[in-house]
């Protein structure tokens, strides 16, 4: 953790903000957030959708980077996407 409050915990912290409007629950309780990397000040997320042709990526990636971009000292974002089929 650098001494500007960026820090994974942060980020996280953060992204409980962003609501998947497709399930209307935070992403971070419904598991989407897989992991988060920082470099610098530059943060990477990689997030998990349960399927390719989700809705909502676009909105999605709109407010996670904003989401992110609020916490201190982040100067760039990243989103790795992948997703996991259920039947």
């Amino acid at each position: 953790m650098s001494g500007n409050g960026l820090s994974e915990v942060a980020v996280r912290e953060a992204l409980k903000a962003v609501v998947d409007p497709v399930v209307a629950q935070p992403i971070v309780e419904v598991g989407y957030v897989k992991a988060i990397a920082i470099s610098g000040t530059r943060v990477r997320v990689a997030i998990e959708l349960p399927t390719p042709a989700h809705g909502a990526k676009g909105a999605l990636a709109e407010a996670i980077e904003a989401a992110v971009r609020r916490v201190s000292g982040v100067s760039g974002v990243d989103i790795e996407w992948s997703w996991q089929v259920v039947p």
